[in-house]
């Protein structure tokens, strides 16, 4: 099959349960904001040999934040139970 010029080979797909949180970094600057969101995103890409899985979403505008200020939105994706740890352990170690 091809979509819009893309060859999709028919072969499988996998899925799980899976619980995503979420969270805005907001910086004095895009680029001390893009910083924080790799640094709290990486060795994070599957979750095979790590507990969580997380990745950038976007790059927000200061009108998108709370705070007015430009934005990176990244996502955490876990299991509900260890949703919470996942969470704080990535903003507390890797962006405070």
């Amino acid at each position: 099959m091809e979509i819009c010029g893309v060859e999709i080979l028919d072969t499988f797909a996998e899925a799980f349960p899976v619980w995503v949180s979420r969270v805005i970094i907001t910086a004095a600057t895009p680029e001390w904001a893009e910083r924080a969101a790799i640094a709290a995103t990486g060795f994070a890409t599957s979750k095979i040999g790590c507990p969580c899985e997380a990745g950038i979403e976007r790059h927000l505008a200061p009108g998108e934040t709370p705070d007015g200020r430009a934005g990176t939105a990244i996502l955490i994706c876990a299991e509900k139970k260890a949703m919470k740890a996942n969470v704080s352990a990535r903003i507390s170690q890797c962006i405070l």
